[in-house]
């Protein structure tokens, strides 16, 4: 993760001109570092996302079943680390995350949008959830 971070930083520094792009290697690990010290919230909320797919969903036969097969799991899952990474700045990572999971998937969440906990899409192919998007707590879409 901190040598794609780095290399992000680095496109970056070389597009834009802001810093200088020995900068970047130095920026890439505190950035790691943050976003490893927050694993265990995103997984506790994609445990909570998870736990909304299962129960808004009865046609769900287990838990497991959610996890392996349901496709917003997939899309949140990857908004949910992609978001880490948008929150503090890093180019291109997100997007091209959030572009991966919207083709297999055919849902499409922007890094940068807002989701609280709780959340759960239902048939989503097509769904799309923008940049400036703000979704509470406890949300499914059907």
């Amino acid at each position: 993760m901190r040598v794609q971070i780095e290399r992000s930083h680095k496109y970056d520094c070389r597009m834009t001109k802001k810093c200088s792009i020995d900068v970047c290697e130095l920026h890439a690990k505190v950035i790691t570092k943050e976003i490893l010290e927050e694993v265990p919230r995103v997984r506790w909320m994609l445990s909570g996302d998870i736990q909304a797919a299962y129960d808004g969903d009865p046609a769900a036969k287990s838990i497991e079943e959610v996890i392996l097969s349901y496709p917003s799991i997939v899309s949140i899952a990857t908004y949910r680390m992609a978001h880490l990474l948008y929150k503090r700045g890093i180019p291109l990572m997100p997007r091209i995350m959030s572009e991966y999971a919207h083709g297999l998937t055919g849902i499409d969440i922007h890094p940068g949008a807002k989701i609280g906990r709780n959340f759960f899409i239902d048939h989503g192919t097509g769904t799309v959830i923008g940049e400036t998007t703000i979704i509470g707590d406890n949300v499914k879409l059907y």
